[in-house]
C-alpha cells in the first residue's frame, strides 16, 4: 500500500514537472478545483444525511474515513460547510503563494493533487461506500 502511494505521488510530481503544450490555465484549474471540492462536499453531506447508524451510535464512522476531517464533517451542516470552505481556500491560496515565490512546478503539482483528492473523495462518497 505504501509503495503504491509513493508511486502515485512520484507519478503526479513528474506529470506536474512536464512542460505540456496545451496545459490549462490557472483560472481553468481553479474552476476545476472548485467543482471537485463542491462535488466532494455535496457527496459527503448526502452520505451524512443518510447515515442510518446515527440515532443508535452518534460516534459511528458512517460517511467520512479521514480522521482529521471527521471531527468537523460529522458535527452538522455548518461545520461541514466551514470545513470544505477552509480546505478549498487553502488549496487555492497555497499554489498562488508558491507561484509568487517562484516555485511553479510545486504549485502546479499541488493544484492537480487537490483536484484529484477532492474528485476521488467525491467519487467514493457518491458510490455510497458506507451502505
Amino acid at each position: 500500500m505504501k509503495g503504491s502511494l509513493v508511486f502515485v505521488l512520484l507519478y503526479l510530481g513528474s506529470l506536474a514537472a512536464q512542460k505540456l503544450p496545451a496545459a490549462p490555465g490557472v483560472k481553468t484549474i481553479a474552476l476545476m478545483q472548485l467543482a471537485s471540492s463542491t462535488a466532494d462536499a455535496v457527496a459527503t453531506y448526502r452520505n451524512d444525511s443518510r447515515c442510518y447508524d446515527r440515532p443508535v451510535n452518534p460516534s459511528a464512522r458512517c460517511s467520512e474515513y479521514n480522521p482529521i476531517s471527521r471531527a468537523f464533517v460529522m458535527q452538522g451542516t455548518r461545520e461541514l460547510a466551514g470545513y470544505f470552505i477552509g480546505e478549498t481556500s487553502v488549496k487555492l491560496v497555497a499554489p498562488l503563494v508558491l507561484d509568487h515565490f517562484g516555485h511553479h512546478k510545486l504549485a502546479k503539482a499541488i493544484r492537480y493533487w487537490g483536484i484529484g483528492g477532492s474528485a476521488g473523495g467525491a467519487a467514493l462518497s457518491f458510490a455510497g461506500h458506507h451502505r
